[in-house]
This record gives C-alpha cells, structure tokens and sequence, in this order.
C-alpha cells in the first residue's frame, strides 16, 4: 500500500498540476483506496501508460486486487483501488 500511495503521490506532482490531493483509506471487508487531485487531468481513452501507471497497475495485480483511474481533462483524477481483505490476507501468509 505504501508503494501505491508513494507511487501516486509522485505521478500528481510530477504531472498533474495539482493544488489539492486526497488520499482516503475505508476498511471494511475490503481495503479501498482513493487518490483524488484537482490537477490537469487526462483523457484515460487515449493515456500514454507511463511507467508510473504501469507500475500501479501491477502492483495492485500483483495482490490480486482491482485498479481504477477516472481522469477528465482540465478536471483531476481519481485513483481508486480495492482489495479484498481475505485475499490480500492470504497472499500475504504465502509471501
């Protein structure tokens, strides 16, 4: 989780522009994450999958959870990642 937030944290500075960024972290059955910033924003049709992105997303795979990005240009982006806390445990134990 570290690594998601740090890589993030590093992709809205370096590009986005931003003025504000909101990080949230629910715990329930499942671990969700939420990184938002009001920065430039992007269209996520047509995103060049740099290395950070790619990074985040295989990361996230890599614990078997789910990756989202919503982004409109001029708008912000929204990171959303969920893991389900049962699966995340176990992948964890066999580590």
């Amino acid at each position: 989780m570290y690594r998601i937030i740090q890589e993030s944290i590093l992709n809205v500075s370096k590009y986005a522009h931003a003025k504000n960024c909101t990080i949230t972290i629910i715990l329930h059955n499942f671990l969700e994450l939420n990184i938002i910033d009001d920065g430039d924003g992007f269209d996520v049709n047509h995103k060049k999958n740099g290395i950070g992105l790619i990074n985040l997303n295989e990361r996230v795979k890599s614990l078997k959870g789910e990756f989202k990005i919503e982004s409109v240009k001029g708008k912000g982006t929204k990171i959303n990642v969920m893991f389900n806390l049962h699966t995340l445990m176990m992948n964890q134990k066999y580590s």
